[in-house]
């Protein structure tokens, strides 16, 4: 007699699969997050595409409880492994003033470690899209070229963006022609006065 019964599909095990990859995560995430480079949301972006990627996501964002009441199984072991290395990610790809602050939380879970370092960019969200905004209205060319003067509007751009508070383009202009050297005073009124205003890499050139 003729078994019809297809044969069991050889299923790889999220654990497995990050074996493979890990040791070229720091490639996968080129992102070292660290606190005094603003770069949280972009190393949350390259994360979270792993976990995705990966169907793990649920170990660092759970999803929202059910209002009817449910009995929480037990973790499997193949949850604690894939927990534990997802923990190590987070470890692997934070700078190392963050892994010794990680390292005295102690935290349990993959959630644990990732909820620490939220809180820790949170906290300090406000205080420096506040400072980053105060130096780039007073900021003014001084002795800087050209170049210098909008790579450095720019850089502070950026960084106000990776803290989820992205200036306008208009905005930029508007600081950029105020700061500008007294050299430049005459182009910097005709410019203010076009129509449409142009961008920051339009008033650079």
């Amino acid at each position: 007699m003729v078994n019809d019964t297809a044969p069991p599909t050889n299923i790889i095990a999220p654990s497995d699969k990050m074996l493979a990859v890990q040791p070229s995560i720091t490639g996968l995430i080129p992102i070292k997050l660290d606190v005094t480079k603003a770069n949280y949301l972009s190393w949350c972006f390259f994360f979270k595409s792993q976990c995705e990627g990966l169907e793990i996501l649920d170990h660092i964002q759970p999803k929202e409880a059910s209002t009817s009441i449910e009995v929480v199984a037990p973790p499997t072991v193949e949850w604690l492994k894939v927990d534990s290395l997802l923990k190590s990610w987070i470890f692997l790809t934070c700078s190392e003033v963050l892994v010794g602050r990680l390292v005295k939380a102690n935290p349990k879970t993959a959630l644990d470690a990732w909820t620490f370092l939220e809180n820790i960019f949170l906290d300090n969200k406000r205080t420096k899209t506040v400072a980053l905004c105060g130096e780039l209205r007073l900021l003014t060319m001084g002795d800087m070229t050209v170049d210098a003067y909008f790579a450095k509007i720019e850089s502070i751009a950026t960084l106000l963006a990776d803290l989820g508070s992205p200036m306008h383009d208009d905005d930029l202009v508007t600081y950029a022609l105020h700061g500008l050297s007294d050299r430049f005073a005459h182009v910097a009124g005709i410019i203010a006065h076009r129509d449409p205003f142009p961008n920051l890499d339009t008033v650079r050139s």
